[in-house]
């Protein structure tokens, strides 16, 4: 091996060890899971140009149904009304989100909902994101937690203008949002002070 192919060579394996640990490294631990609190009611989680809500009930067959709202400033609004599959439109382009839950994997301490969005775009695009949803009280049973690891994403654009772009984007992530309870009870969207 030339000493200019070796170069290459090293600076590749060390590239490839960097990214790696700034992977492993965006990962973080999730908060510890509590038996305080119960999971009835109306949750909040706000972040700059976000707020979400989450309801959780007991439906008439005594299984856990969660409704789930989604408001980003710029036009899209997302509210799955205690629905399976919800349905919407961002920037004129439709997706939907599906939200099931696993009640074989489901208890008083934890609820776990099959999870899959699809969202079309500009050319074409289309993103997928794919993951269980894990949600379960921690702290002093105030929080609730939304925890997929993994959530797969994968991106495809029917126009591609790169390579990258051609053979199309996959990845897994780690998502980890917060909630705060509000009450132990379905809030009304003009009920909550944001």
């Amino acid at each position: 091996m030339s000493r200019s192919n070796r170069a290459r060579w090293v600076v590749t394996v060390v590239a490839s060890v960097l990214f790696a640990l700034c992977v492993w490294a965006a990962r973080q631990t999730p908060p510890t899971p509590v038996a305080d609190g119960n999971f009835y009611g109306t949750w909040t989680r706000q972040q700059p140009k976000w707020k979400q809500v989450i309801m959780l009930r007991k439906g008439a067959t005594g299984a856990w149904e969660m409704a789930f709202r989604w408001n980003i400033d710029g036009g899209v609004s997302v509210d799955t009304e205690f629905k399976q599959r919800a349905e919407f439109v961002y920037d004129g382009f439709p997706g939907f989100f599906e939200l099931k839950l696993d009640p074989n994997r489901s208890n008083d301490g934890v609820l776990v909902f099959h999870y899959r969005r699809e969202q079309k775009a500009r050319r074409g695009a289309q993103l997928e994101e794919t993951g269980d949803v894990q949600l379960y009280r921690t702290h002093d049973g105030r929080q609730l937690v939304w925890l997929q690891d993994p959530l797969r994403v994968h991106v495809s654009i029917a126009e591609p203008l790169t390579p990258d772009e051609e053979q199309g984007a996959d990845r897994e992530e780690q998502r980890v949002w917060v909630f705060q309870k509000r009450a132990n009870r379905e809030l009304q969207p003009d009920e909550i002070s944001w």
